[in-house]
């Protein structure tokens, strides 16, 4: 069976979904699914991990400093990307 594609975005912190148990721990979803999460507002992960490829919405503060792992996304891609997936989920 292949994955599913899934997109989440984060209207709050990464701690505070993982505590209501709706973001998936990196260990816990199928290995043949695509995660990816979105980091609305300039939100950062926070100590929890965040499974799959992480992105951050660009603002108009142009920040340019990302952690690691985190890549700037535009407001084009991230509707390209919200048609590309098979679910979105919003926390």
């Amino acid at each position: 069976m292949p994955g599913r594609k899934l997109l989440y975005l984060l209207r709050t912190s990464a701690d505070d979904a993982h505590g209501d148990s709706l973001l998936p721990q990196s260990t816990s979803s199928s290995p043949q699914d695509n995660i990816s999460v979105v980091l609305l507002d300039g939100l950062t992960a926070g100590g929890a991990p965040v499974p799959g490829r992480t992105y951050v919405l660009q603002d108009e503060s142009g920040v340019t400093t990302l952690p690691s792992g985190v890549s700037m996304l535009s407001y084009t891609d991230l509707l390209n990307l919200i048609f590309e997936m098979d679910s979105t989920i919003v926390l």
